[in-house]
């Protein structure tokens, strides 16, 4: 339901997706029940399933949804798809990643119709790590990302570490993004951790949170090396494009694995180039996901579990 019928807030997610069909079809779907009036998604040339579950869920869900190839700007892309929103009648606008949850405990329209004054709020994001032995990314592989870092790092002295290969990225400290008020000037940079043109302050955000999962696989390590020179090089700034610039140096260096030990678990820990780092368990993100990322197989099992318990 949309302001017009419930007196709250309207609010839109923007969504740019590469290749990521293993967890598209569950991002949009929970956001949409919990924090979404509508969703706009630009396809950025995917070559996986990406653009057929999207046709599949604009026949029933209110997304609109289009394809762009080549090289884009996401900076300007998310500005773009932000102003198409608002031209549709957003209050509010979620720059989304399909790697990211958004997570409150009451409707996200709930808490932002209390906000008269903030032009954006700044949102925290916890990041979730995944089992080393998980090989592939897929729907149900997301609920093994069941552990985090106890404590994040803060400063450039933790961002060298990490780009050296001395340090897990999980143990620097994420940067926040904002949740924007959509108003006539507002310009969002790349990755969204900040915007321009705001009608109003930048107030933090006490209730909401986003749950990041940016690694979801040894094969996402991969591609994330095979990628890494070509993500790298549209910032010359490794402050700016931190993973890139890691995952592009991991590459080179033909320390793929090395990589990918440092930033999965197993036995509950990291390996950091022989360095244990101990992570403890959180199995916020398993829970909020496990109503979509079950197959219908698993469902259907619980219940007729649930049927065979109620008879005897």
């Amino acid at each position: 339901m949309t302001s017009a019928a419930t007196g709250l807030p309207t609010v839109f997610g923007v969504l740019m997706t590469r290749n990521e069909s293993d967890l598209l079809r569950v991002h949009i779907l929970r956001h949409l029940q919990t924090s979404c009036d509508r969703i706009i998604v630009v396809d950025n040339a995917s070559t996986d399933r990406s653009r057929s579950v999207l046709k599949r869920l604009a026949r029933k869900y209110p997304i609109d949804w289009t394809s762009e190839t080549g090289t884009v700007d996401q900076g300007e892309l998310v500005t773009a798809m932000l102003h198409e929103a608002r031209s549709k009648g957003a209050d509010w606008v979620i720059p989304l990643d399909t790697d990211e949850f958004w997570h409150t405990g009451r409707p996200m329209a709930e808490v932002l119709a209390e906000d008269n004054e903030s032009g954006a709020l700044e949102v925290s994001r916890i990041e979730f790590i995944q089992a080393r032995d998980q090989r592939r990314s897929t729907t149900r592989g997301v609920l093994r990302a069941s552990m985090r870092v106890e404590r994040t790092l803060r400063g450039v002295e933790a961002i060298d570490d990490f780009l050296a290969g001395k340090r897990s990225m999980f143990e620097t400290e994420p940067q926040p993004k904002v949740l924007i008020r959509a108003t006539p000037e507002v310009v969002v940079p790349r990755g969204a951790h900040t915007a321009s043109g705001l009608a109003g302050p930048v107030t933090v955000a006490r209730e909401i949170a986003i749950f990041h999962v940016p690694l979801r696989s040894r094969r996402a390590a991969m591609v994330r090396a095979s990628q890494g020179e070509r993500l790298a090089a549209m910032s010359s700034d490794p402050y700016e494009s931190t993973q890139s610039h890691y995952w592009h140096r991991v590459g080179e260096a033909g320390r793929v694995i090395d990589g990918w030990k440092a930033h999965s678990y197993e036995d509950g820990a990291l390996d950091i180039s022989g360095r244990r780092v101990e992570l403890i368990e959180d199995l916020r993100l398993v829970e909020i996901l496990t109503p979509w990322a079950e197959s219908k197989w698993t469902k259907a099992k619980r219940r007729f579990s649930r049927h065979i318990g109620s008879a005897a």
